[in-house]
């Protein structure tokens, strides 16, 4: 459920703290007030794409923060997973935009990817906007909604085609590709290059870690003359001169072995020198071997540096290192080895899907009978929330037709609605009384939610085109929804809006130097005032207010 929303510098709102509680929130306000900016608001709190231009001008960036509570245990689970061990009291939303368009999401303090932002928010809230009126009429969406309705018995269907619908693309595409090159000319090409590609990775007789044991043998191969003065030095020190360590420590061993029958001590310091001596011995001759061993050959530096090159031309080539080289020269074996044996695979494919059609033929009609049952389902659901609007009269139907395979399936639907009676059923896209379709959208929207458990559903101006009648059942189906959701509306009837658990009012306002939309709560009297202007104007009189308490204390009964 939200609990709050909290919006600074977004467009015309300076700063606005909104706390909002379980039931129906109903938001008004004039038109042009700043109503869909508190939708625009919340929208980019849940992800959507960060624009700019919604930071208000003069301040640097733009901060929404909606605060949440949760039971459902999968999203919880899901923030653990992400170390967000906190979401079992609540879950809080934060979202920045710089006046340079950078995008800052953050769950709970932790910073979060727009996508894992986008894959939460969409389990906690729903936002039913005006836009959906034409989405609904695509085809496509249509059978998404289906889809969604039908729940884990399609989403299992579903993947099982899917399965089979991924190998079949990829043997056309394998088909297709060596299909491409029927070109004599153009095939010997690129066998050529091929057998060229493959002949200069294996003769150079890679190794895993050449380049970087060359590396290393090339810096001392150049540090020859540095390493042998060193070690000259260093041998002199210890053994080859008068005043050598080895010469001093022998005089002071000469000593110690004329004192050490007299002390233990002594003893013991004697037995350290003498394996001091012993062992610096072994390093002094070790030194002269080792020095010995360098010689400076300015040839050596030449073909090490070949070598070198000769590897970076080839990563160059084909790749940065040398897996990637040698991943390289195998794809190019299998792809010389398809041209070479063209027409015995192009054969071996046909028949192989040949026999994946056939798997994905009954794969398509499983999904496509699951989906005509659950559309029985969906159409008898629908007419029944219809029914419950006021259209008693409302025809619907869901006629499938067979299209070409894609990743959905076989399925091509259309939602075919009839709202007159004695009238023949017609596309939805057909229909253009506003009113209607926004009963239609309220009563499929209500019927989908059912399927998920998404606590809180926003309706953006879900009374488009509606009056009278009309509106007094959507407040009742509205309120009915609320009982077990949280709801936020945003409406111009007062119909609607007298069914109010809480009532918000946005306003905008002029000052000396800018214009702000705010949004408050209204109390009793407030609303009252409202409603009042909702139904006739900004002359409010006696009678329009004796309506608006009318309308309040009627649809506030139990329904």
């Amino acid at each position: 459920m939200l609990h709050e929303i909290y919006i600074k510098n977004f467009a015309l709102i300076d700063e606005n703290r909104i706390k909002f509680k379980e039931g129906l929130n109903i938001i008004t306000g004039e038109t042009g007030s700043g109503k869909s900016i508190l939708i625009d608001a919340l929208s980019m709190a849940l992800g959507k794409k960060g624009d700019r231009s919604y930071v208000r001008n003069g301040s640097s960036k733009a901060v929404i923060e909606a605060v949440f509570s949760c039971k459902n245990s999968e999203i919880i689970k899901s923030l653990c997973d992400l170390g967000i061990d906190d979401a079992e009291e609540e879950i809080i939303i934060t979202r920045e935009i710089s006046a340079e368009g950078k995008t800052l999401s953050r769950i709970n303090n932790r910073s979060v990817s727009k996508s894992i932002l986008k894959q939460i928010s969409t389990q906690l809230i729903t936002i039913h906007g005006q836009n959906e009126y034409e989405q609904i009429m695509n085809s496509n969406n249509q059978l998404n909604l289906l889809d969604l309705f039908g729940g884990e018995i399609l989403y299992d269907k579903k993947r099982s085609y899917k399965n089979i619908y991924d190998e079949y693309i990829d043997l056309k595409k394998k088909i297709s590709k060596l299909n491409n090159y029927e070109e004599p000319s153009k095939l010997q090409r690129e066998i050529d290059l091929i057998k060229y590609e493959i002949e200069e990775i294996k003769t150079a007789n890679l190794s895993k870690d050449e380049k970087q044991e060359l590396t290393k043998e090339l810096k001392k191969v150049e540090n020859t003359e540095k390493i042998q003065s060193i070690l000259s030095t260093s041998y002199d020190s210890i053994y080859g001169s008068s005043e050598s360590v080895l010469s001093i420590l022998s005089n002071s061993l000469n000593k110690f072995d004329q004192i050490e029958d007299f002390d233990k001590d002594i003893k013991q310091w004697n037995d350290v020198i003498k394996d001091c001596y012993y062992r610096l011995d072994d390093v002094a001759n070790e030194i002269r071997s080792k020095k010995n061993s360098f010689e400076f050959d300015p040839s050596l530096i030449d073909e090490l540096n070949q070598r070198i090159d000769k590897i970076n031309t080839l990563y160059r080539k084909y790749g940065n290192s040398y897996e990637k080289v040698i991943e390289f020269r195998d794809k190019s074996s299998k792809r010389l080895e398809e041209i070479i044996l063209r027409d015995e695979l192009i054969e071996k494919y046909k028949k192989e899907l040949k026999i994946i059609e056939i798997r994905l033929s009954e794969e398509a009609e499983k999904l496509s009978n699951s989906r005509k049952q659950i559309g029985l389902e969906l159409t008898e659901k629908i007419i029944k929330e219809l029914c419950s609007l006021k259209m008693n009269n409302t025809q619907f139907r869901i006629d499938f037709n067979e299209t070409q395979y894609n990743e959905a399936g076989s399925d091509n639907i259309e939602f075919m609605v009839n709202f007159n009676k004695g009238d023949v059923l017609k596309s939805i896209n057909k229909i253009a009384s506003g009113g209607e379709i926004s009963r239609f959208m309220l009563a499929l929207k209500n019927v989908i939610s059912e399927t998920d458990d998404i606590e809180t559903l926003i309706f953006d101006e879900i009374d488009t085109g509606v009056s009278g009648v009309a509106a007094q059942t959507i407040g009742d189906k509205l309120k009915e929804i609320s009982r077990h959701r949280q709801v936020l509306c945003i409406t111009h009837l007062p119909q609607i809006a007298s069914y109010a658990d809480r009532h918000y009012l946005v306003e905008k306002f002029d000052t000396d130097i800018s214009t702000e939309t705010v949004v408050s709560k209204l109390d009793y009297d407030q609303r009252v005032t409202e409603l009042a202007k909702m139904i006739g104007g900004l002359n409010i009189t006696k009678t329009t207010i004796d309506n608006a308490k009318e309308l309040i204390s009627k649809n506030n009964r139990s329904i």
